[in-house]
């Protein structure tokens, strides 16, 4: 175990005391391969038995007492996120807030360009070899059939429990050459230098590269629409992301809201577990955008949110900003937000009644209906799975 004590791991103070544990990719399968014989060769192909020894080694060493908890994986390591996340999530106490983070980890089933299945073939072939069909996710081996479809990520996702945030690229260098165009499909490798640098690509082929990605695309709107998953879904070619230092962490690289983006998707998949990064989040927020120069904001609201308990065992307002909210009216908003309404009802903050006007995924807009302003006055209400922020 690695105790991430310094500031400059992460650039910040966030995870200054998780341990950061990683386990060496190994047995050619994500840790699911599990056969008795030892092979002709003298291979052990029992990855399932690895990740398990290795999981109760750790909890045995104080993991068992985890509050926290993130598995996350790179490419292979990617899926294995995926395909271990259930099982790590019931492995830890039932209190600990797991989440994983697949990188570069969804592998799409698709067919090649000459209409073959080498990616779902290899697949299948994995988990012959490697008798790994028992250890797949149960909850997608159940309604798959074959049952080694589940290891494809967009489908062991649709049923998944725990919370899943995926990093990939819609343009996977790794996918475009080895599922879309593999040698073995490529016969005239008419593909070669395409797959190398896509500016060399011709314009039929890029057509067909679009078309993979927006394959990928709707794999990824096949999971639906729930505050447990998240993704952010990147247009470069490219394999493996948030660990590289030249595409991630260098002084040009992709910023979000003013954070690299490791740092930024960390915060994004632990949101919930640490109400110390939200605070810290809003202050930082609240100072910049309330009452300030050029397009101020009126006021703004932190309300505790907690959707499946009752609100009485937080304080409602977690913090304000140029407004002087009544608690107990606050918690007629919240009870507005759950009973999820917002066609039918209108809400109240202050002196002011809303209508709902715009329904989003995770946030709606509302306006004012008793304001003698001829533009109205709005509001801006994002909910998390443990906060609602209100912008007015």
């Amino acid at each position: 175990m690695l105790e991430l004590s310094h500031k400059a791991l992460f650039g910040s103070a966030d995870f200054y005391n998780w341990n950061r544990i990683k386990i060496r990719y190994c047995d050619g399968s994500s840790f699911t391969g599990d056969v008795a014989a030892v092979g002709p060769s003298g291979l052990y192909l029992r990855g399932a038995r690895v990740w398990r020894a290795i999981i109760d080694d750790l909890l045995a060493k104080g993991m068992n007492r985890a509050h926290m908890g993130i598995l996350s994986g790179c490419s292979a390591g990617g899926l294995s996120a995926i395909l271990h996340c259930d099982n790590f999530r019931d492995l830890l106490p039932a209190t600990a807030k797991v989440k994983c983070v697949s990188d570069a980890g969804f592998f799409l089933n698709a067919k090649d360009i000459s209409g073959g299945l080498t990616i779902q073939n290899f697949f299948t072939q994995v988990a012959a070899t490697h008798g790994s069909t028992k250890n797949l996710p149960a909850s997608c081996t159940a309604r798959m059939r074959p049952a080694e479809l589940c290891f494809f990520p967009q489908y062991v996702a649709q049923t998944m429990r725990t919370p899943l945030f995926i990093i990939n690229a819609a343009y996977d260098s790794w996918q475009l050459k080895n599922i879309l165009a593999p040698t073995s499909a490529d016969h005239g490798k008419k593909w070669s230098d395409c797959k190398l640098d896509l500016k060399k690509c011709s314009a039929p082929q890029l057509q067909t590269v679009q078309g993979f990605r927006n394959q990928f695309l709707n794999a990824l709107s096949a999971l639906g629409k729930s505050t447990s998953k998240g993704m952010f879904i990147l247009s470069c070619y490219a394999h493996c992301h948030a660990g590289r230092q030249e595409t991630w962490l260098a002084s040009d690289s992709p910023m979000v809201a003013n954070t690299n983006m490791p740092l930024f998707i960390s915060r994004s998949a632990a949101e919930v577990m640490d109400s110390g990064f939200v605070h810290r989040a809003w202050e930082k927020w609240a100072s910049n955008n309330v009452g300030s120069s050029g397009e101020p904001l009126k006021a703004a609201l932190l309300i505790n949110y907690d959707p499946s308990g009752p609100s009485r065992l937080l304080s409602t307002i977690a913090e304000q900003e140029g407004i002087k909210a009544d608690p107990i009216e606050l918690r007629q908003f919240v009870n507005f937000v759950k009973r999820n309404k917002f066609e039918t009802e209108s809400f109240v903050i202050g002196l002011h009644q809303y209508l709902v006007t715009s329904i989003h995924e995770t946030w709606f807009c509302g306006r004012c209906i008793n304001t003698s302003k001829p533009a109205g006055e709005g509001a801006i209400v994002l909910q998390t799975e443990a906060f609602l922020l209100v912008a007015l």
